[in-house]
């Protein structure tokens, strides 16, 4: 009895393995073809920044393009509010907080130096991950620990 089971469970195993390798080798290449669409993946901060600043610009570019004199500012005004804001000025106004968030997150430039602000620097082609803690401001150094 032990050796048929063994020797059914062979051909069940036997006739579902292509199944299973086919199976595999659409999501290797669905995973691939996904890969290749994300384009190439930045690696340093260079990068990831340049890539950022990309986003970032085409974003605000966009924005200004499409509202200023698109179709989102000719809507009418609301109706039920004595105060109301056309709807392109909403949308100004939060696409201002949107582009300060977008301006204060981790990759954007650095705006202010202060003592004990961790800093990215980039410092003879390697990365620096720091805190600074001196600011010479005769010379225009900046000293990390």
């Amino acid at each position: 009895l032990q050796v048929k089971l063994a020797e059914l469970q062979m051909k069940l195993i036997q006739s579902e393995f292509q199944v299973i390798m086919s199976g595999m080798k659409e999501g290797l290449d669905r995973a691939e073809m996904e890969l290749k669409a994300l384009g190439e993946i930045p690696s340093t901060l260079v990068e990831k920044r340049a890539l950022f600043r990309s986003i970032r610009e085409n974003m605000v570019k966009g924005i200004a393009a499409d509202t200023l004199d698109g179709r989102v500012s000719s809507l009418s005004l609301h109706i039920h509010s004595n105060n109301a804001m056309r709807p392109s000025a909403e949308f100004h106004i939060a696409s201002k907080r949107f582009r300060d968030t977008l301006h204060s997150s981790k990759f954007a430039n650095i705006s202010e130096l202060r003592v004990g602000s961790k800093v990215y620097a980039i410092h003879q082609n390697k990365e620096v991950h720091d805190v600074i803690s001196f600011i010479d401001e005769e010379n225009g150094s900046v000293y990390l620990n």
